[in-house]
Parts: structure tokens; C-alpha cells; sequence
């Protein structure tokens, strides 16, 4: 109980903390980042609450809860008409996805809002659920944002569901990353069919966090953010998205974004290395906007260029 009423505070923005120790307090900046609210799996009980005496879902009194008080409230602040939004662990069938999907309806028709104005990430990170992404974000369809890779979970449930398979040993835990070929392959296929179905892929979260008291370990740590970072950033992902179409972004732009973007990058890495001249990322995208608005009005007269600044400007 005390998390949802922390979930209320930070919907009503007046969630606050004092470090005794520090002899801080901390409280929400004026801009924040958009609430998604994890509930949990479908396999932990809610003990609390008993319904026909066995314990409720523990997921659905998580969502019950926080929907229930905070739905119009997050509405008129955060979510600008839609919301709330959910992030959805632990999911193994797509027949899981259709009872969310129907909880979900029930919730917007119980409080008077559009259908769809729910929104939840999936979390792919049971291996059953790998073979079942389409069919996922298919019973999901108007609610679903995205997919996201839980690797860290993802390797647990391979070496659960394996292990009694001797052809499938793996080594120490702490040895098995996301530049292991298996896991590659899942992170990829998930990249694959977000962009296929025009819905947002993440890469998953890196688990190293920085370490202000001790600056070589904390370079060590961003290192190798960097690094799980540029391997999700591949050719292959970006062809893939320059390959995909939508009204507000058609391939034509995508490509011409992707062409000025990588163009700018490459010059401002050689400006570093031979110049020693860092221009701030702001300055880069100022530069890439021109660059592209540039291609476009040179082209404006062909009829497959004639709405792209249009697009582009919005």
C-alpha cells in the first residue's frame, strides 16, 4: 500500500524524500519524465485480499488500484488526453496480452474514456514469449507502445527452461551478455517485429550505474554502457527502420534523416579528432535540420518530395 500511495504523490506531483543522513530532500523537477507503472507478474498473489477465499492477482490489484485513483488526475497532467501508461512483465503467451487487452477495456469503458487511451510496454523476457511477439502485440493492438528486451530475466528463463537439456549448458551467468549469438538473435527478431508491426523496440536496460566517488570505475562503468549501446545500434536496425513506413514518416524521409544524420556524426567525430573542436548535441541536430531542410527545397518540385517538409516540420 505504501508504493500506491507513493505512485498518487508522484501522480499529484507532491512526492517528496528526506535523506536524514545527507540532510537532503528530494522532490520531482518541473519536468519530468512520463509515469509508467509496472505492476507484477501474473504469477505473484495478492495474500491481503482474498476473493472466493484464494488470493486475488496480484497484476490486476496493482493495476485496480492505481488506475481507480489516479487515471483522470495522470490524464489531465502527464498524459495530455491518454493514459495512464503500464509497463507489463513476466508476460509468456499472447493469451496473457488478450486478458490484459480485456482489462484494459473494461477500465476505459468503467471510466468514460477512449478506447485505447491505455497504453503498456511489453516485456519480453521469458523465452516462451520470444515465439509469440506478433501474436502479443497483436491481442494488444490499440494499447500496445511497444516491446522491450528484459535480457537479464530473458537468461534466466533459457537456463530454467533448458535445463535438463545437456546441449544447452551455458556458462557462468555473469559470462553471458547480449554479445552472446543466441542473445543477439533474440534482441534482433524483437527489433524485427516492432518495426514490421510500427511499434517502439528497446534494446533492454544496461545494468551498470555510475560511481561518483571512484572516476576510473565510474569511465569503466559508461564504457561499457556505451559499448551494450552501439552493439543495439547497428546497420542492420537502422536499415530496417529506413525500410519502414508510416503517414508521418515515409521511407523517402527516414532515409534522408538517416543519409544527413550519419553524415554529421562522421563530421563532427573528425572535428574531435583533428581539430579538437566538441560541438553540443543541440548544435549537431541544428545542423542536421538545415542539412535536411536543404535536400528537400532542392527537390521540391519532384512529386514524391513535395510533402516531406511538411512532414518533417511537424
Amino acid at each position: 500500500m505504501r508504493g500506491h500511495v507513493n505512485l498518487k504523490d508522484a501522480v499529484d506531483r507532491s512526492i517528496t524524500f528526506h535523506d536524514k543522513s545527507r540532510n537532503r530532500v528530494y522532490k520531482l523537477n518541473d519536468q519530468t519524465a512520463k509515469l509508467f507503472v509496472r505492476p507484477r507478474g501474473w504469477h505473484l498473489p495478492e495474500a491481503h485480499i482474498l476473493i472466493d477465499g484464494e488470493p486475488a492477482t496480484g497484476c490486476l490489484v496493482d493495476f485496480g488500484l492505481y488506475f481507480f485513483h489516479n487515471y483522470a488526475k495522470f490524464r489531465q497532467t502527464q498524459g495530455s488526453g491518454f493514459g495512464p501508461f503500464f509497463y507489463l512483465p513476466k508476460m509468456e503467451h499472447s493469451r496473457e496480452a488478450k486478458i490484459w487487452n480485456s482489462v484494459f477495456e473494461r477500465a476505459e469503458k468503467m471510466a468514460g474514456i477512449e478506447r485505447g487511451s491505455i497504453r503498456a510496454t511489453v516485456l519480453i523476457e521469458t523465452l516462451p514469449a520470444v515465439f509469440q511477439m506478433n501474436e502479443i502485440l497483436y491481442e494488444l493492438r490499440d494499447h500496445s507502445v511497444g516491446l522491450n528486451c528484459g535480457r537479464w530475466d530473458y537468461i534466466f528463463s533459457y537456463v530454467k527452461t533448458f535445463q535438463s537439456h545437456p546441449d544447452r549448458l551455458l556458462p557462468d551467468r555473469v559470462l553471458v551478455g547480449m554479445g552472446q549469438h543466441f542473445m543477439r538473435s533474440y534482441s534482433d527478431l524483437l527489433i524485427r517485429t516492432c518495426h514490421k508491426r510500427g511499434v517502439h523496440a528497446m534494446g533492454g536496460m544496461a545494468a551498470q550505474i555510475p560511481i561518483r566517488d571512484d572516476p576510473k570505475a565510474n569511465e569503466m562503468a559508461l564504457d561499457l554502457v556505451r559499448k551494450d549501446k552501439l552493439r543495439e545500434s547497428s546497420w542492420a536496425e537502422l536499415l530496417s527502420w529506413t525500410r519502414l513506413s508510416s503517414p508521418a514518416a515515409p521511407p523517402l524521409l527516414r532515409k534522408v534523416a538517416a543519409q544527413a544524420v550519419i553524415y554529421n556524426i562522421w563530421r563532427q567525430r573528425n572535428n574531435v579528432l583533428h581539430n579538437s573542436v566538441h560541438l553540443s548535441p543541440l548544435v549537431i541536430f541544428k545542423m542536421v535540420d538545415r542539412e535536411l531542410r536543404n535536400i528537400i527545397s532542392s527537390r521540391r518540385h519532384r512529386k514524391r518530395w513535395q510533402r516531406l517538409m511538411l512532414l518533417w516540420i511537424r
